[in-house]
C-alpha cells in the first residue's frame, strides 16, 4: 500500500461524521508490511490526530501517540519469548514419544 493510498484512507475517513474514530489492523498483510508501515500510519495519526474523543465525556481531546524504538524492541522480544516459553512444554512431550508407539494402537 503507498504512502498516497494510506494518506487517502486516513483523510476520507477522518471526513465522515462519527463520534469516535478507531482504526484497526489485522491479518497477515499489515504484519507482512513492515515497521515502516506502521511507522507511517503512526506519523498519519499524529498529523491528523486520528484518535479524536468526545470533550464532553474526556479531560483530553485525543490520545496521544507517542512511539519509541525501545517499546518496539521490547514489545518484539516479549512475543517472542512467550512464544518460545508456549512452544517449550509441547516439544518437551512430543520428544518423549516414541513413534512406534504413538502409531501403535491406530
Amino acid at each position: 500500500m503507498s504512502d498516497e493510498v494510506i494518506e487517502a484512507l486516513v483523510c476520507s475517513y477522518m471526513k465522515t461524521e462519527q463520534p469516535a474514530y478507531s482504526f484497526g489492523w489485522q491479518g497477515g498483510e499489515p504484519t507482512l508490511m513492515g515497521v515502516d508501515f506502521f511507522r507511517k500510519v503512526v506519523e498519519l495519526q499524529k498529523r491528523y490526530h486520528l484518535f479524536p474523543l468526545d470533550p464532553t465525556v474526556y479531560i483530553i481531546s485525543a490520545i496521544p501517540v507517542q512511539v519509541r524504538g525501545s517499546d518496539l524492541l521490547f514489545v518484539t522480544f516479549a512475543a517472542i519469548a512467550l512464544c518460545l516459553l508456549a512452544s517449550r512444554y509441547p516439544a518437551k512431550r512430543a520428544a518423549e514419544l516414541v513413534p512406534v508407539e504413538a502409531i501403535r494402537w491406530e
